[in-house]
């Protein structure tokens, strides 16, 4: 330790730092980082086969699946949770 340790004056040292550092965050400064968890880049996401294949656009008034010419006609909740997916 320094011989001009004031302990006191670290704890408002410690107390300032926290305070810039709660501000740097506060305005951007500095992000705290997640890892993210493992997503495998072959499953099957549900949302986006109701979106495509199921649910109607509000805009086109078709299935964007059919807009596209991959299918005739729309799937059915009932098509779309007996379907088989290759694997």
């Amino acid at each position: 330790l320094p011989l001009c340790f004031n302990p006191a004056l670290y704890s408002d040292q410690l107390r300032m730092r926290r305070w810039l550092i709660g501000l740097a965050f506060l305005f951007g400064y500095l992000k705290l980082t997640v890892p993210r968890p493992f997503r495998n880049p072959y499953s099957c996401n549900n949302a986006w086969l109701v979106h495509n294949f199921v649910r109607v656009h509000f805009t086109t008034k078709v299935v964007p699946a059919v807009k596209l010419g991959i299918l005739e006609v729309g799937l059915s909740w009932s098509q779309l949770l007996t379907m088989r997916y290759a694997v």
